[in-house]
């Protein structure tokens, strides 16, 4: 087996957002546009042609363990997972050190280990073999229930941040676009939209930016090219955990590759090997219930 070098942990709190003219630092604790960034790991590895069972940990129907090493700055364990059939799938993350194995069926969720210190189990899909982090006090509904609310979230904020949504009929006097849109046929609808998402404090920040305006009802958007994505991000994970009885924060830990891998291997994830993975970066989301209703009260695009 390939050795693994281990580089000291960097720590990214409150992270300028790109491209908003939003700021989340340490001097500025609005809950708008407040997101706690940190990297939580920075590593690199070889595909192994071989895994040497010490360092192994079976845990049934194919899957099993791989301890990696020991990160240098708070000793977190740095495991992978694998699948004996997928092993190009492999996923990378952290636990800490107080971390205890266990086997537990949920549907069709295996956890695989208990973290006190982080009031997490962790788990795997076998639907999608991604990596779950959930909450001793968060139910499996709960989780799948912020996911799909996080990827509508995802969706509806990349209209501000990545591509504006567009149309072909241009109002002369502003120079914006008419947007055609199945769903959005006011500017009205729309608004009412992010609230399903977002709250109003949320909502206001985004739409202070200008890019979409109200023409006599009618929504309309700024002309736009777009941005592009992190071609970095290879795979990330998520992760739920209850605060209080009215609010939630959510995680996305996003695996980042190497470098060298991404300049020698062409196409998107699935690769045919596995992913040299450098860094994991943890992004955290507040939510909190709303009318009854769980809403995101800080948000930024994964970059």
């Amino acid at each position: 087996m390939k050795k693994f070098l281990f580089v000291p942990l960097s720590l990214l709190c409150f992270l300028l957002i790109s491209c908003s003219g939003l700021q989340a630092n340490d001097n500025d604790v609005s809950i708008v546009t407040e997101v706690n960034t940190e990297i939580t790991s920075e590593f690199s590895s070889t595909p192994h042609e071989e895994i040497e069972s010490a360092n192994v940990t079976e845990l049934g129907d194919g899957y099993f363990l791989e301890a990696a090493g020991i990160t240098q700055e708070n000793g977190d364990s740095i495991y992978y997972l694998w699948h004996k059939d997928r092993l190009n799938l492999r996923s990378a993350f952290l636990v800490p050190t107080d971390s205890e194995l266990i086997h537990e069926l949920d549907g069709d969720t295996l956890y695989f280990m208990n973290c006190p210190k982080s009031q997490y189990r962790i788990g795997v899909s076998y639907a999608s073999d991604d990596i779950i982090y959930l909450g001793f006090d968060i139910s499996s509904d709960t989780y799948k229930d912020v996911v799909k609310l996080y990827e509508e979230a995802l969706i509806a904020f990349g209209w501000f941040e990545i591509e504006v949504l567009s149309g072909n009929e241009i109002d002369e006097d502003s120079g914006y676009v008419k947007v055609k849109h199945d769903i959005f046929y006011s500017y009205e609808t729309f608004n009412d939209y992010l609230k399903t998402l977002f709250s109003d404090d949320v909502v206001q920040s985004l739409l202070s930016r200008d890019l979409y305006k109200n023409i006599n009802g009618d929504l309309y958007a700024a002309p736009s090219l777009g941005r592009g994505t992190n071609g970095f991000i290879v795979k990330w994970h998520y992760g739920v955990k209850r605060e209080s009885e009215n609010h939630l924060v959510f995680s996305v830990y996003l695996e980042k590759m190497t470098e060298d891998f991404y300049r020698n291997h062409a196409g998107y994830y699935p690769y045919k090997v596995p992913v040299d993975v450098e860094q994991i970066e943890i992004k955290t989301y507040e939510l909190e219930k709303i009318d009854g209703v769980w809403k995101f009260t800080t948000f930024e695009y994964p970059n």
